[in-house]
């Protein structure tokens, strides 16, 4: 009877485990993400600021289209870009709608990104804290959620600096994650 016992604790241990789902919010998997998505929607459109020497001179006028990210400017000595990340994939439900807003006049910029992913796995609201990156200072925040909840669980944030290094224009910290 012991052993019968022990057998039937043992499968239902095997059970339980096996219906308890996918963990994917390992520390290494939140910080590698809020890395990618700093990198696709904060780091892009920092890279789109123009120096002020193409500024005056008027170069980068138009409007440029691409598949999935649209943007326009106009130059004599302020620059406005609005990239709005929209992707939807049949095979892995990734759907993103996301705005980068990039105001420069002459030196000085503001980014700012708001916007959500979701997918079968995870729901997340990214976005800049505050007035958002202005001269290259500033916050960008994520909060993960449940997929189909409205609180979050956790969040990520990644801190931007101005950087005094010849070239790179700023630099930027390793994710802060925390829990809620």
């Amino acid at each position: 009877m012991r052993k019968f016992t022990v057998y039937l604790l043992i499968a239902g241990l095997a059970c339980v485990m096996s219906c308890r789902g996918n963990d994917w919010d390992t520390e290494e998997e939140l910080m590698a993400l809020s890395r990618t998505w700093a990198n696709d929607y904060v780091n892009y459109t920092l890279r789109q600021v123009v120096i002020s020497a193409d500024t005056l001179q008027g170069i980068r006028k138009g409007v440029y289209t691409g598949d999935d990210i649209t943007t326009s400017s106009v130059l004599k000595d302020t620059l406005m870009s609005v990239f709005h990340f929209t992707k939807g994939n049949k095979n892995n439900h990734d759907s993103v709608n996301i705005t980068s807003s990039l105001l420069q006049i002459r030196d000085s910029i503001v980014l700012k990104t708001d916007g959500y992913r979701y997918s079968d796995y995870y729901w997340v609201h990214l976005y800049t804290v505050g007035p958002g990156i202005v001269n290259y200072e500033g916050r960008f925040h994520v909060d993960f959620y449940e997929t189909g909840k409205t609180t979050p669980w956790g969040w990520s944030e990644i801190t931007y600096h101005k950087s005094n290094v010849y070239d790179r224009t700023y630099s930027c910290e390793s994710p802060v994650l925390g829990w809620y």
